[in-house]
């Protein structure tokens, strides 16, 4: 991970290649992390991966899933994990039950610094609404009084590249409106 400090707020970003984790101390690929002094101040996902959607009754039971992403995704892990799972018929809900440990909007969940988000909408390594499930999700159960501010970039006519140079500009002002 390379840092740069920029006056007195020091910018991580994450080199090229996916890295699942969470949004508010583990960047994914791409993804800056702004800190003032010790503190974070904001997460700039471009592409969170590893998020699913989940339905009421998933979500009350803490229960949430990977089977979208596997069955839609055309490129990227998940036709790894069809792959596996095609020769390993028995091993799908244990194998779902391990993944859920990753899944980005459960860690979103508990982001509690602003972010500012992008999705591709032709992206078929994570699919568009992963990433908005996510975003849903960000800073909901959150300690504070309420839900961390975010944001949202919506790039229609990308695929998994996503805004690239657009939205790395679109950071560097989101940044600057934020820390002023």
């Amino acid at each position: 991970m390379e840092a740069t400090a920029v006056g007195n707020v020091l910018v991580q970003a994450r080199a090229a290649g996916h890295v699942s984790g969470g949004l508010a101390e583990i960047a994914p690929a791409g993804g800056v992390i702004a800190r003032a002094a010790d503190v974070h101040a904001a997460a700039l996902p471009p592409v969170p991966p590893k998020s699913h959607p989940t339905t009421q009754r998933e979500q009350a039971a803490n229960d949430v899933k990977f089977p979208r992403s596997i069955d839609i995704a055309a490129r990227g892990p998940y036709p790894e994990i069809a792959g596996f799972l095609g020769r390993h018929r028995d091993r799908y809900e244990p194998m779902l039950a391990v993944l859920n440990y990753f899944d980005g909007v459960k860690l979103a969940r508990a982001a509690t610094v602003p972010a500012l988000y992008s999705v591709a909408q032709m992206d078929d390594v994570c699919p568009p609404s992963t990433v908005f499930a996510s975003f849903n999700a960000y800073g909901s159960d959150s300690a504070a009084q309420s839900a961390p501010q975010k944001d949202i970039e919506v790039y229609r006519f990308n695929n998994h590249e996503g805004g690239q140079e657009h939205h790395w500009i679109r950071q560097l002002q989101y940044l600057r409106e934020l820390l002023g």
